[in-house]
């Protein structure tokens, strides 16, 4: 076996020299990198433009994501209905409600996030579905016979809450019902193709007739969707998210 050299004691000075060089200068370095960090200029409440967009404000904004799926079966009326009782009852602020629409047959627009109906509902278990059954496949009336709570754990809701729902049905809620009628949404088409532009189609006519043109922005990451959203709508009042390749 090789014997190791034992380490001299010029190797040991230089060693130390190192560490103590090397330490207040990763301190200045922190320091200056804090001091930029400091001076980056700050957008002041003074300098927002005036702006009618309702996402154009100060202060941080609150969403509920698919409505609020880890405190009820997501994208359905058990969890807006969730949303509006903490917020009334345990005094949280929710600023936006963002959900995900398709096209059913029957040209309904529905909400689901997945392009499957599995996940999250029995479909798999009720005759004339399947595991990889769509929404475009079936009725308005076919899709209320699912249970959509198979991807929640709690037990903390209205079974009858807890089917398939359409648009209506949640503006009907939260703003007829309840009375929020400033409440902001994020509404994401998830069809592609003619399908997804029937279904802003859809949306729009919704938006207009629930006055709330100027409380959505309108999300897709489907290429063909957004560039017919910027053709046909953009005029018209509808507001839409960046798409991905805009963002990076």
């Amino acid at each position: 076996m090789k014997e190791k050299k034992p380490i001299s004691a010029k190797r040991i000075v230089l060693s130390v020299v190192a560490v103590i060089v090397a330490i207040p200068l990763l301190a200045m370095t922190f320091m200056f990198a804090l001091r930029g960090f400091a001076n980056i200029p700050r957008v002041k409440e003074s300098e927002i433009p005036a702006s009618d967009n309702a996402y154009i404000v100060s202060e941080t904004l609150m969403s509920a994501h698919r409505a609020g799926r880890k405190t009820a079966p997501e994208n359905t009326m058990a969890a807006f209905s969730k949303c509006i009782d903490i917020m009334e009852t345990e005094g949280y602020v929710i600023d936006i409600l963002e959900f995900d629409l398709q096209l059913t047959k029957d040209e309904r627009l529905v909400l689901l996030h997945d392009d499957t109906l599995d996940r999250t509902s029995n479909c798999e278990e009720v005759e004339g579905f399947g595991k990889d059954s769509k929404v475009i496949d079936h009725t308005l009336e076919e899709l209320k016979t699912l249970e959509m709570w198979h991807d929640y754990d709690g037990t903390d809701f209205e079974e009858s809450e807890a089917r398939i729902c359409t648009l209506e049905e949640v503006f009907d809620y939260v703003i007829t019902e309840k009375g929020y009628v400033d409440m902001r949404y994020i509404i994401e088409i998830k069809d592609s193709g003619a399908v997804g532009e029937k279904a802003m189609d859809k949306l729009y006519e919704i938006m207009v007739n629930y006055d709330v043109l100027d409380k959505v922005v309108v999300g897709t990451f489907q290429k063909n969707v957004t560039a017919y959203i910027d053709k046909e709508y953009a005029s018209r009042g509808v507001t839409r998210s960046a798409s991905i390749m805009e963002v990076v």
